[in-house]
């Protein structure tokens, strides 16, 4: 009930902003990349808005997202959970994805924003980079979510191209965060290179592909050198700070903060996530990943004795391949 409230909240103040319907429409259509009968049923309320386009609207329009979920008491915890198909996607899956990176896309306008992350894996948005370790991933998601594909071969997948279209704009965006920051468990490298050993003991991988796989990963650590070096993203000027967790992490979890919103997630089912708007969860994970922090080592632009060591360990596991 309080969900429908909410959704009624923001039409009403959607409709302020523009009272002409066929203009409102129009606009919608245009900010958020869908099918207007698809905004037709949100207006009408058939459809509740999604939070990231909720995001989009309120930044366009103006409208106080605080002002729109005041309804909701400290205890409630509103969580969204998403299953894409990266295989086959439908036109909703696209949309949702597109819509997250229309988000990341607004932050670049806050000079303020930040984004705080713990991976217990090579961090997806870095593996986009990388068609080889993209691919890699998303077969690790097939073999375990779409029945029916155990004799499936790496060589037999296909990723759509707008999937790969999004997922290079999901980079380019994310690179536009201000101020950004991962904590990375140290074995990342070690569980990437077991996991494509282990396909490769099934008979899924051939050699040459693991070839192109070792090649990529010992790219992306030479990647890691050199923005832990100056602690900024070349291609933007962004900073980056790169911690090293010596303890083990249970999954993933990232922050991004805006001037007019949080979002917490927290990465399952190896690419999907759940996600949620509400603050006290923010706030709660934020202050873990700074106590995690406190017990991890900083190898961007401090540390570089043992910033060496880390990385050169790591081409050390990778040439186990």
């Amino acid at each position: 009930m309080k969900r429908d409230i909410l959704n009624l909240n923001f039409l009403s103040a959607v409709n302020e902003k523009i009272p002409n319907k066929t203009e409102l429409a129009n606009y919608l259509v245009t900010i958020l990349h869908i099918e207007k009968e698809a905004v037709y049923r949100r207006l009408r309320a058939e459809v509740p808005f999604t939070f990231a386009e909720v995001t989009i609207i309120s930044e366009k329009l103006g409208i106080s997202l605080d002002k729109l979920t005041g309804i909701y008491s400290e205890d409630d915890q509103p969580f969204n959970l998403y299953l894409h198909d990266f295989e086959t996607p439908s036109d909703s899956d696209l949309i949702l994805i597109n819509n997250y990176i229309n988000v990341l896309g607004i932050v670049k306008r806050d000079p303020n924003s930040s984004i705080d992350e713990v991976w217990n894996t090579l961090p997806f948005p870095l593996t986009y980079a990388y068609e080889y370790l993209t691919k890699f991933f998303i077969l690790k998601w097939k073999y375990q979510f779409k029945p029916g594909t155990t004799f499936c071969k790496f060589n037999e997948l296909i990723i759509p191209p707008k999937i790969k279209e999004l997922q290079k704009k999901h980079l380019e965006e994310y690179k536009n965060i201000k101020y950004s920051c991962f904590i990375l468990e140290h074995s990342i490298f070690e569980k990437a290179v077991e996991d494509i050993r282990f396909f490769e003991n099934l008979g899924v991988i051939t050699g040459k592909e693991v070839a192109n796989l070792k090649y990529e990963l010992f790219d992306m650590v030479g990647y890691l050198e050199d923005i832990c070096a100056t602690g900024l993203y070349k291609d933007t000027g962004n900073s980056i700070s790169i911690y090293i967790s010596e303890i083990d992490i249970d999954t993933n979890y990232s922050c991004l903060k805006t001037r007019s919103y949080n979002i917490c997630m927290f990465r399952t089912l190896i690419l999907n996530a759940f996600s949620t708007p509400n603050k006290n969860t923010y706030s709660s994970v934020i202050n873990w990943i700074s106590s995690l922090k406190k017990i991890s080592t900083l190898i961007s632009v401090d540390s570089q004795e043992y910033r060496t060591n880390y990385l050169n360990k790591q081409k050390e596991v990778i040439q186990t391949l």
